[in-house]
């Protein structure tokens, strides 16, 4: 439809993924999760003994045993928290714009992507003011979560921040348009590669922070948490020790291009201001999960008319907020931290509010118009998945609280493969 120049994989979907090996998928536009070959999934005691054989097995069977529940983190952080429910909305009108366009369109469309044709001498005023419109709603998702892609720079003096700003670059159809986001938000990650010669290479890769990174840091740690708990504390070294190989004939840039972004990145962010004095980090693992919940439930739709589309507070800005002003290494390395108000009470109520003035789903007409499916779906998202979620906000500030959570959601039996039921039904258990 309308090309966005800034991407990140997360925005389509987000993965439990290892390598080459795909265990679960989530779409959040469709409010869909698809997994991998969970029937064969393995037991426990199947991890247990790869762990005593070969940790890197034993790293796929865990993510394949427990990628329905970091999936099922997914829907939850997307339903559940201001920035997922904001960003759902935005995907939604911009869906809703170009059905309304498209219907009431009489000339011939040009070729997608149509924002490539905004400088064309024959783009009509009626599509110019299209994309006018839709570049107002896709900056507001890019802020939320369509974060650039990271890059490397031999530039090494920010290995002791935990965050830097940098202002996007815009070339003339970014800057006629306006596509992305005026900043972006990174976390300065540090890393040493040792190539055959024995030379070292110091570079760091500046991983952009947005919604994306946030989900993965909890499903992430879910998926963990569960396995170590299940499994045993071994599965935790087996886990984490060790360096990361990447073969390539290539140059140093094509190696650094292959190592994949750490789903763990806002545990390293994190750690790096505990231990901002020197120390050592011991971050529990409910503070993880406390703080990325925070930063993604401050987000606000301020605008959302015809000439204006705003949002504040977004899940970078929040976590940059949080990071300068109120953690410490006292903090961090104590008991699990306590933030008031995961979700504002007053967003709570306002989204609360939002979803019961939709029209009920069944009562959409189906009219044969573009728009009459899209608001089928949005309303059944919303009210069956969306309204559940969020009134259960609170209960998903706690690791073991998080678990049950799920499990009650999924129907999960220990010593069972966790599975994942998706049908109002099963959500409206909770």
């Amino acid at each position: 439809m309308v090309h966005r120049p800034v991407s990140a994989d997360w925005k389509e979907s987000c993965f439990s993924i290892d390598g080459a090996h795909v265990f679960g998928k989530f779409s959040q536009r469709f409010a869909l999760v698809s997994l991998g070959d969970i029937a064969s999934a393995p037991s426990a005691e199947n991890v247990r003994e790869a762990i005593r054989t070969d940790a890197a097995a034993a790293k796929k069977l865990a993510l394949l045993r427990y990628a329905p529940v970091h999936e099922h983190r997914h829907f939850l952080d997307a339903f559940g928290t201001a920035a997922g429910l904001c960003a759902f909305r935005l995907h939604f009108v911009a869906a809703m714009e170009f059905a309304k366009f498209k219907s009431r369109y009489a000339g011939k469309l040009p070729p997608p992507p149509l924002v490539h044709h905004y400088r064309d001498a024959d783009c009509s005023g009626e599509l110019r003011a299209f994309l006018r419109r839709f570049r107002l709603i896709d900056q507001c998702i890019g802020m939320i979560c369509a974060a650039p892609r990271p890059v490397f720079s031999q530039e090494v003096s920010h290995w002791s921040q935990a965050l830097v700003e940098f202002e996007t670059g815009h070339t003339a159809l970014h800057e006629t348009l306006d596509l992305s986001p005026p900043t972006v938000i990174c976390f300065p990650q540090a890393i040493v590669l040792l190539v055959n010669d024995g030379k070292e290479v110091r570079v760091t890769r500046y991983i952009p922070v947005d919604f994306g990174t946030l989900t993965e840091a909890n499903s992430q740690m879910l998926q963990r948490e569960l396995a170590f708990h299940e499994v045993g504390q071994e599965l935790r070294e087996a886990l984490v020790s060790g360096n990361l190989t990447v073969e390539t004939s290539g140059s140093v840039g094509s190696a650094l291009n292959r190592i994949p972004v750490p789903y763990d990145t806002i545990d390293f962010l994190l750690g790096r201001v505990a231990k901002v004095h020197g120390g050592t980090a011991h971050i529990d693992p409910d503070t993880i999960f406390r703080v990325t919940e925070w930063a993604m439930n401050r987000t606000k739709i301020v605008a959302l008319g015809d000439r204006s589309a705003v949002v504040a507070d977004v899940p970078a800005q929040a976590l940059a907020s949080l990071v300068n002003n109120k953690l410490t290494p006292q903090l961090l390395n104590g008991g699990p931290l306590e933030l008031n108000e995961i979700m504002p009470p007053v967003i709570a109520k306002a989204w609360l509010d939002y979803i019961d003035s939709l029209p009920l789903w069944t009562d959409v007409p189906e009219d044969g118009s573009l728009e009459s499916p899209l608001l089928i779906l949005y309303s059944y998202v919303m009210k069956e998945v969306g309204r559940t979620a969020t009134a259960h906000s609170k209960v998903r500030s706690r690791i073991p609280a998080t678990i049950h959570h799920i499990a009650r959601l999924s129907g999960a039996q220990q010593g069972a493969a966790p599975s994942v039921h998706t049908s109002a039904q099963g959500r409206n258990q909770c």
